[in-house]
């Protein structure tokens, strides 16, 4: 169940409005509310379309498994009332680069509906009497935005301009390298590549200290990856 305490409604539709303006909103209808219950009865008929038989007890359930699943956190980055808490507080002392490196982030491809493993880094210069945040908020956000079908080029795109938004800064930075399992484990089968997106903005894109800084503290090793 998602926590509501954890979320900002507010925020969710003021960046789902930034979305739009950028031309870089997932694709989605409006006003549609995902509901489990319809959900559990269209996985009963793709279980059934596929000749799975849901009397047996190890599947009877799998229907209303996978629709709470994908409502309440495959999904749930299509909902921005979901948006997490982004509380900023001005920044009284820091002088130097943010970055929060290697956020393992779970997606899914909008065109298969294969799963994506991400690492994600990202970076701000804070700027005395600007804004910080909170550093779980980032892994958060890059979590908000994976919660949905994704193409990665956007995903990096949207993480970007939504703490632009948020710190009120140009100086931000968004690397993300993923294996994508729908070529990994299907189609050309291809297990030893992995795609890197990355957007910079401000400093990052002008000082190429501060740019080395942060693509230097990046881990770019995958786990899954053969060593």
């Amino acid at each position: 169940m998602i926590d509501k305490a954890k979320t900002n409604a507010k925020l969710g539709v003021d960046v789902a409005e930034l979305m739009r303006e950028k031309g870089i909103e997932t694709p989605m209808v409006d006003g549609v509310v995902p509901s489990i219950d319809e959900l559990e009865v269209l996985y009963t008929k793709v279980h059934q379309s596929l000749g799975i038989d849901l009397e047996d007890d190890s599947i009877q359930d799998t229907p209303r498994r996978i629709a709470k699943l994908q409502v309440n956190e495959s999904m749930k980055g299509l909902d921005y009332k979901n948006f997490p808490k982004m509380t900023t507080v001005e920044n009284k002392f820091y002088d130097g680069m943010v970055s929060v490196n290697d956020m393992l982030i779970m997606s899914m491809c909008e065109h298969h509906w294969e799963r994506i493993v991400m690492r994600v880094s990202i970076a701000y210069v804070p700027r005395k009497g600007g804004k910080v945040v909170g550093l779980s908020k980032f892994s958060r956000l890059a979590d908000f935005f994976g919660s949905r079908p994704i193409v990665q080029e956007r995903y990096t795109q949207q993480l970007f301009e939504a703490l632009k938004y948020i710190m009120d800064t140009d100086d931000v930075a968004v690397h993300v390298r993923g294996i994508h399992l729908c070529m990994f484990a299907r189609g050309v089968k291809e297990p030893c590549s992995s795609t890197t997106t990355t957007c910079l903005g401000g400093d990052f894109n002008v000082d190429m200290a501060t740019r080395k800084e942060f693509m230097d503290g990046i881990n770019i090793a995958l786990p899954i990856l053969p060593q």
